[in-house]
């Protein structure tokens, strides 16, 4: 009976490899990190307009890149590397959106206050005429041929040293001296309704229903930011204002109320506004309530 021969052992590599592990239901998951940067993105993004933006942005980002970190470093045991670049990208996103959303409010801030600083008060009666003496404001005075009754003048504003708001005190000072009824025309260059009106200005219709009227005429491109002040900065021209005693706008209609910008029009609609009897108007005068 011979012996019984051992049994060749396999050479290492020939050995088949233990196979691995199952994966587990935490290896599986998304990493939290990651889970908590795309939720913090998406309400980055919803929430710029109510100040949430750079709160919610910021933290987006960072737990973003931390996840995407941890999970390079994981081997393949951590997942979820797109949620987390996703919530980097909207974190981003959030974050801009908050600074461009600040930077339109600050604007709007800074320009309110402009307009508000803008307008400059009133003189008194002795310092309009004292401005008037020294020739601080640019006036032009063109007198009109008037029929017997009538007197109404032209005149022109530009600017100069006084505001606007200066020039319409002084102008208001001289009216109520002069006992007449300041009323203020909006005109532009190459505005055909505006020399159709001036030409009609010139007929005995108009000039007697502006009887004991002073004209001031002004180029809105000229004021167009005191205009703005005044709540007299209206998007077409001619517009007509009554200025009261503190130089300020009370009342006004467009040239849209009559119909063809002649003399037989104008005369019955401008005559009646300056006494205050008109009524029926076609366009309402959006500075009456801001006044």
């Amino acid at each position: 009976m011979q012996p019984l021969e051992p049994t060749p052992e396999l050479p290492p590599e020939s050995v088949p490899p233990a196979p691995a592990p199952p994966p587990t239901a935490e290896a599986s998951l998304p990493d939290d990190r990651a889970v908590a940067s795309i939720i913090l993105g998406v309400l980055s993004v919803v929430g710029c307009l109510a100040w949430l933006g750079l709160p919610l942005g910021v933290p987006a980002v960072v737990l973003g890149a931390r996840a995407h970190r941890d999970i390079r470093r994981s081997g393949g045991a951590r997942k979820g590397y797109g949620l987390a670049t996703a919530g980097i990208v909207l974190g981003s996103i959030g974050s801009t959106l908050f600074f461009t959303w600040l930077g339109v409010v600050s604007l709007a801030i800074v320009r309110g206050t402009a307009e508000r600083g803008s307008m400059i008060p009133v003189p008194s009666a002795s310092v309009a005429e004292a401005l008037t003496e020294t020739g601080a404001l640019d006036q032009r005075v063109v007198a009109l041929p008037a029929p017997p009754g009538a007197s109404p003048r032209f005149v022109d504003l530009h600017p100069s040293t006084a505001s606007l708001g200066s020039q319409l005190a002084v102008q208001a000072a001289a009216a109520r001296r002069s006992g007449e009824t300041l009323l203020l025309e909006t005109t532009a260059q190459r505005c055909g309704p505006c020399a159709e009106v001036a030409a009609a200005a010139t007929d005995a219709r108009v000039q007697q229903a502006l009887a004991k009227v002073r004209l001031l005429r002004i180029d809105v491109a000229e004021f167009r930011d005191e205009l703005r002040a005044l709540r007299m900065n209206e998007p077409t021209v001619p517009w007509f204002y009554l200025i009261d005693a503190r130089g300020r706008p009370s009342d006004a209609i467009s040239a849209d109320e009559w119909d063809d910008n002649d003399a037989s029009n104008i005369a019955p609609v401008l005559g009646a506004f300056v006494r205050g009897t008109l009524r029926s108007r076609r366009q309402s005068w959006r500075g009456e309530t801001a006044l």
